[in-house]
């Protein structure tokens, strides 16, 4: 988790060198920084991306952080991204798409039509390729993080009435629904991965080695079909689970069954969300 990625990290800086004073206020930097992710529902370092460290950046400018300050901030996470890179823990670093002194950017929000053209990448007729549809799909509908879908098991599937288990071995269980669509995507899925792996506690989607899925393969393969679909280099899973948010607010859905439902842990990404939810449509008038 993100708490001892950091520790890590500062003891991988402090066997190099690192002095006191520059150690406390890494530490310091870091810890600002875990408190954001976790109000943004980010429990893991991928799930950042360069227009949420913009946000972080722009709260501590209306709190008073100095440029400088700033500018040592952005370089304490850029170094603490290349060693969780180096350390195969991320698999991008969202530090090197910001900068101290710019303003702070919209949160993107995919478009419907985006969406689409990213589900329409893989290609279904090979098992790979209908795995990574089923991901696609389950990520975008239901905002599930990367690590929670590459944890799940062949037995967190009820397509009776429709619900995924989520985190089922963990305090924080929950269990999310799923369209009618992507049941009947999952039931095409699930036969095929079936004759492969009989077990129900096979996992829901294998990687090439027959066990479970890294959030870093996961995150790679969103970005790869994002660049097919003409989306981008800055698509990641996080960017999925904000749409899902979103997708859920504007269908009318309460923002706390929203929050429940996502598992963030405050309800900043939410408001977040709302706003620019709100900007999006003051534009439209």
């Amino acid at each position: 988790m993100l708490q001892e990625e950091i520790e890590a990290f500062l003891e991988y800086k402090k066997k190099s060198g690192l002095s006191r004073n520059t150690e406390a206020a890494y530490r310091t930097d870091l810890l600002q920084f875990l408190q954001f992710a976790e109000d943004m529902g980010c429990a893991q370092a991928d799930e950042i991306s360069g227009s949420m460290l913009s946000y972080f950046l722009e709260s501590r400018r209306r709190g008073g952080a100095s440029e400088k300050t700033l500018a040592r901030q952005i370089s304490c996470l850029r170094g603490f991204y290349r060693y969780l890179i180096h350390e195969d823990l991320a698999a991008h670093n969202p530090a090197d798409e910001v900068s101290a002194g710019q303003e702070s950017v919209p949160l993107r929000i995919l478009t419907e039509r985006e969406i689409e053209r990213l589900l329409a990448q893989p290609d279904p007729s090979s098992f790979t390729g209908l795995r990574d549809q089923t991901m696609l799909r389950i990520l975008c509908e239901t905002g599930i993080r990367a690590g929670e879908l590459g944890a799940m098991q062949l037995q967190d599937v009820d397509l009776r009435i429709l619900l995924l288990t989520v985190n089922r071995e963990r305090p924080d269980v929950r269990v999310v629904p799923v369209s009618e669509e992507t049941g009947r995507v999952l039931t095409d899925y699930l036969r095929a991965a079936s004759i492969l792996f009989p077990s129900r506690q096979s996992p829901l989607f294998p990687g090439r080695s027959g066990q479970n899925m890294s959030r870093q393969n996961i995150w790679k393969t969103v970005s790869k079909y994002a660049r097919q679909a003409g989306l981008g280099n800055q698509i990641t899973p996080a960017g999925l689970r904000t749409y899902a948010a979103a997708a859920c607010l504007r269908e009318g859905l309460g923002p706390e069954t929203v929050r429940q439902r996502m598992g963030y842990e405050s309800d900043f990404a939410i408001r977040q969300i709302l706003r620019q939810i709100g900007q999006e449509k003051t534009t439209a008038v």
